[in-house]
């Protein structure tokens, strides 16, 4: 079945050696949630991510290949 398009924040690229590689985030990966902050829109994107500032892990609830799945960035 096609994927369907997914309010969220698409990861268009993924550094080498990076906290997001080593938790096995992928380019075209959806993030859905960044620490229980929806990403539905860019705005909403840049908030989730300063609600973050300070902390030492973030939660994301990701989806790929039509599968959601959580991982701790550190």
């Amino acid at each position: 079945p096609p994927e369907t398009r997914l309010p969220g924040a698409v990861i268009g690229e993924v550094t080498r050696a990076s906290p997001a590689q080593r938790v096995g985030l992928q380019v075209g990966d959806v993030v859905l949630e960044i620490g229980g902050w929806p990403t539905g829109s860019a705005a909403q994107t840049n908030q989730a991510i300063q609600a973050q500032n300070g902390k030492t892990s973030i939660p994301l609830r990701v989806a790929r290949n039509n599968r959601e799945f959580f991982v701790v960035v550190p």
